[in-house]
């Protein structure tokens, strides 16, 4: 909890502060009603004049009036407090995910990073406005409470005792049942997360393949597991409620059960005075029974919240494996790309996803990568980005290690397209300028749109630039998506251009239309084209083949045709020797 105590800003500790200071006053307060009623009795007993007794109740309605704007004043300034404080705490989950690489990301998983950055955050945020308002008023009204009526009456005093004993072994044992279960709540949310998140990004394929029955019964064994858990701790919590009511009810009546003896046995003069102490004390005795019941609450709470506490923590004093480095700007060699001897794999115990790679790229040329699926062709890409680090060898952008870039300098250097086309909800000037939308003139805009063949449906609308674009772009076909994210790369213009398989979802003609522009668009770019075609990477100055991880050829496509039998039989499954020939031609 530490760790998180540095988020509360000096102005919440004021608030704190004030808070502790006017629940002080308002038990104070709530403690002086009870021994109003006591003068009110007194007065009876003298016979006074009911102005002596109205005056009094002026002052009882006085404190009840204090206590009521004293209490709205605290719920106020803790709810201030405990809002800006998970505010805080989200934007350092949400900046710490920003900075992890792909591996620790992998490593939380992403159902369990949603969990952590909204339900831990709120378990924490109810328990810090909870806790500042009954951890420190249950005490604080139990301590003057039973002050007030120690040594009222040995037998009253006893059976007050009696009952807030009987409260917190009720709770000991609640907590012990409930504590495990508690405990696994945060788990079974990130389960359920999961399962929701598989169903709703794969409801394309669930329906194609008719597989609701089977998805609907992954999620309904995750949500019965959350089910049976919350319903065992509901039930146990619902146990506190009634038993507690009933100890207030039972010491209660046993007070006036004891008084009622008591005064029968007195002398008629004591009689009044009798009953007086037995109604104040009553009420100061309920007061501490509601004391315990408040701090019992917070007690339960403590071990889920306690759990929230603890994964937040994890997270956020999580390292990332990727260390940057000081190195803000090259000055040579702009553009250029080395592998030297690189081999990398996801997880340790598994084989490399890239063996001994090495080739280099000089400024302005075109690389095409091409291989078998799972030959590593765009772990390369990721490993440029350092979305992770190589396990063995150097990669070296503009002659400098990435390494000792730092990283929001390198990625200046770098255009991703990545096969997956992600728009974000806005407008289509948004998304070209991510969200920028000074950035870059519209003439700019539009000449990015036009390289990427997007540009006649775009011109379509009668928005234009200003279209709307939904949540992850469903608003466009698979292929409009692509070329909007091509044409984002394009309006970045960065040194570096890496197209990962993004040609994929265009058909052969805009697929060469668009390659024919982008030649004259970036003529100065150096360009890594990652790619299942052929005809997508044929006209690269060099060709990088993959299988397994390891290279298996690298030269042009005319030099590999003669030597690398690997290319040469994807080039026989693509091209008929026509469709070769008219290529060729096209070149």
């Amino acid at each position: 909890m530490k760790r998180l105590v540095k988020f509360l800003r000096p102005v919440d500790w004021l608030f704190i502060s004030i808070n502790i200071i006017l629940i002080f006053v308002r038990v104070y307060l709530e403690l002086r009603i009870p021994d109003f009623m006591e003068d009110i009795t007194e007065i009876l007993q003298s016979r006074g004049g009911f102005s002596q007794i109205a005056h009094i109740g002026f002052y009882m309605l006085l404190c009840a009036f204090l206590v009521l704007i004293f209490a709205f004043v605290c719920g106020y300034l803790v709810s201030r407090v405990g809002a800006g404080f998970s505010q805080r705490i989200r934007r350092a989950v949400f900046e710490k995910v920003n900075s992890l690489s792909e591996r620790e990301v992998n490593y939380f998983s992403t159902d369990s990073l949603i969990t952590r950055s909204t339900n831990d955050v709120i378990q924490v945020q109810n328990l810090l406005i909870m806790g500042t308002q009954l951890m420190v008023r249950a005490p604080v009204m139990a301590v003057m409470a039973l002050w007030k009526i120690m040594g009222k009456n040995g037998v009253w005093t006893a059976l007050t005792f009696g009952g807030v004993l009987t409260i917190v072994l009720v709770v000991v044992v609640i907590s012990r049942l409930s504590i495990p279960k508690f405990k696994k709540v945060q788990k079974l949310i990130d389960k359920i997360n999961r399962v929701t998140r598989e169903g709703l990004e794969g409801i394309r394929e669930v329906r194609a393949f008719n597989g609701q029955s089977f998805q609907e019964s992954k999620f309904d064994k995750a949500n019965r597991d959350l089910m049976n858990n919350q319903m065992f701790t509901g039930r146990a919590m619902e146990i506190l409620n009634p038993v507690m009511r009933s100890m207030v009810n039972i010491i209660s009546l046993a007070i006036y059960w004891t008084g009622a003896s008591i005064i029968l046995g007195a002398a008629r003069p004591e009689r009044l005075e009798i009953f007086s102490d037995m109604v104040v004390f009553s009420s100061y005795a309920m007061q501490v029974i509601v004391s315990f019941m408040m701090l019992s609450f917070i007690f339960i709470m403590m071990p889920r919240v306690m759990v929230s506490v603890q994964r937040i923590r994890e997270l956020l004093e999580t390292e990332s494996s990727i260390v940057e480095g000081n190195v803000t700007e090259a000055k040579t060699e702009i553009g250029k790309v080395e592998f030297d001897n690189v081999s990398f794999s996801y997880y340790e115990s598994r084989e490399p996803v890239l063996k001994n790679v090495s080739f280099t790229i000089d400024p302005g040329q075109t690389l095409g990568i091409i291989g078998p699926t799972g030959s590593g062709k765009s772990t390369i890409a990721r490993l440029i980005l350092r979305l992770y680090d190589p396990n063995q060898g150097v990669i070296r952008v503009n002659d400098i290690d990435i390494k000792k870039y730092k990283l929001e300098s390198l990625y200046d250097y770098i255009s991703f397209i990545s096969q997956k086309a992600l728009l974000l909800s806005g407008t289509v000037k948004t998304n070209l300028g991510f969200g920028q939308e000074n950035s870059n003139t519209n003439e700019e805009l539009l000449k990015a749109l036009e390289v990427s063949q997007a540009l006649d449906f775009i011109d379509e609308d009668k928005n234009g630039l200003m279209a709307s674009v939904s949540q992850g772009g469903t608003n466009f076909s698979g292929g409009q998506k692509q070329r909007l994210s091509i044409a984002r790369g394009l309006v970045k213009n960065g040194k570096i251009m890496i197209f990962d398989d993004s040609f994929s979802a265009l058909d052969l003609q805009t697929d060469k239309a668009l390659r024919n522009a982008l030649d004259d668009y970036a003529k100065d770019n150096t360009k890594i084209v990652i790619s299942q075609r052929i005809g997508s990477i044929m006209n690269a100055d060099k060709i990088l083949v993959l299988e397994e991880g390891e290279v298996r050829g690298c030269g042009t496509h005319e030099s590999l045709m003669k030597s690398c039998p690997l290319y040469k039989e994807i080039a026989s499954t693509q091209l008929s020797i026509e469709d070769e020939r008219g290529l060729e031609n096209a070149r």
